[in-house]
């Protein structure tokens, strides 16, 4: 079953804490129950001009016109993003998106953990809108390596900490996983996505440029 993740009325779990944001990412205005963070961070000239982290949260507690609004407004930012763009999108969506990889083909990998709930769904259909895939349900591991909280009632773990990625951008991603022994000092898990970055060099004056690739990994978490 997906988590029972109480609501407004009912008696409230909160997480120890939110994600943290760097002073120098700009947030963008939002209501206490979310918020959207976006830094770009320049790279060098080639095929990708700059590569866009966004972080969100959505809170268990969010009411559905203020679920509304957050997907509205993940769903404008994705639409104003250069297309030469590398957009990673790393979040605390309180959703469970299930394994139904069939019906969700494109989006969802063969490897999600347990069903889709109502938070899922909306997640799922941003997914489709905006051609992302949710990179957490690409690689075949154990679920403790995928799950990222535990219920403080039923004492069952789910997937609900999630790193997306554009689609053409897949092939790019090593791997997402759980850091299970790592310290974070949340009742959520750490989260590593390493993706690999490819950059042209630069054209050297007087002479065409290499042909070769520069080739980063990196590692977001």
């Amino acid at each position: 079953m997906a988590p029972d993740i109480p609501s407004s009325g009912q008696e409230k779990f909160q997480h120890k804490d939110d994600l943290e944001v760097s002073a120098s990412w700009s947030e963008l205005p939002s209501p206490p129950s979310w918020k959207i963070c976006q830094p770009v961070i320049p790279i060098a000239s080639g095929p990708c001009d700059s590569l866009q982290r966004t972080s969100s949260t959505l809170h268990f507690q969010a009411e559905l016109a203020e679920k509304d609004k957050f997907y509205s407004e993940l769903h404008s930012l994705m639409q104003s993003t250069p297309a030469d763009d590398k957009v990673i999108i790393l979040g605390d969506f309180n959703a469970t998106v299930g394994k139904d990889a069939t019906a969700w083909k494109g989006v969802l990998g063969r490897h999600g953990v347990g069903n889709c709930n109502d938070n899922g769904r909306l997640l799922l259909e941003l997914c489709m809108e905006q051609q992302l895939v949710i990179t957490n349900t690409i690689f075949q591991q154990k679920d403790s390596l995928k799950t990222t909280w535990m219920h403080p009632r039923s004492k069952h773990w789910h997937l609900i900490d999630y790193v997306l990625v554009c689609h053409r951008d897949l092939k790019d991603v090593l791997h997402t996983r759980v850091m299970p022994s790592v310290e974070c000092h949340t009742d959520h898990r750490l989260v590593r996505c390493k993706p690999k970055l490819h950059f042209k060099p630069k054209q050297r004056k007087g002479g065409p440029p290499k042909k070769t690739f520069k080739t980063l990994q990196t590692t977001v978490s």
